[in-house]
């Protein structure tokens, strides 16, 4: 069974951790810091429908033993991205390394990460992200869209879809996913560009949620 490991424990981060534990998938959140330590006694979720305390598992980075069905997300803050892709890419997996052996979803919302992913990983899936949810104070986020947590739009990067993007897109919508390229441009430009033949945006959280 893939397990998502979610690098970055910010608004984002955690958010989808929240909806992806939530829905009944494996995965852990890579946190550091306040965050982390108040992550270990579970996260406290602000939903429209009310509070909950979420226990997804949560880790810092050196605390994870990577696997071969592992799918990693992205979601730092971009300045700290081509660290982080520095330090997952060398990590072992399965007798090799996580930057041939695993993928990344890049879920920043500019245009230049998933470059700097190619060049350390070699399967690459870009992402747009679109979410209202906040992180103020260790432990909690407050995720106040509705009926659905936020938007992903996912695609496997330069070009195309694959399996793997397929599987990736029905854990967090169940539904296939569009390429971002894009949305992505759309997204900086602060427009919305028409979605095209067979790639209408789905509804990303709760993850396993249909449009």
């Amino acid at each position: 069974m893939t397990r998502y490991v979610v690098v970055g424990a910010g608004a984002v981060g955690a958010t989808l951790a929240a909806e992806l534990h939530l829905a009944g998938r494996q995965v852990v959140l890579v946190a550091r810091g306040a965050q982390l330590a108040a992550l270990r006694g579970g996260l406290r979720y602000l939903r429209p429908e009310g509070e909950q305390r979420v226990g997804v598992p949560v880790a810092g980075q050196d605390e994870v033993t990577l696997r071969a069905d592992d799918v990693l997300l992205l979601a730092t803050k971009a300045q700290d991205a081509d660290a982080a892709l520095a330090h997952w890419a060398a990590r072992p997996v399965a007798g090799g390394t996580a930057a041939a052996s695993l993928p990344v979803v890049v879920l920043q919302n500019g245009m230049d990460t998933e470059w700097a992913a190619l060049r350390r990983f070699t399967t690459v899936y870009g992402a747009v992200v679109r979410s209202p949810t906040t992180y103020l104070t260790p432990g909690e986020v407050v995720s106040p869209g509705a009926p659905a947590a936020g938007l992903v739009w996912l695609g496997r990067y330069p070009a195309g879809r694959d399996a793997r993007a397929e599987e990736i897109a029905a854990d967090l919508t169940g539904g296939p996913p569009p390429h971002p390229a894009r949305r992505r441009r759309a997204a900086l430009e602060g427009g919305q560009a028409p979605a095209g033949a067979g790639q209408r945006p789905r509804r990303a959280l709760p993850a396993g949620a249909t449009a």
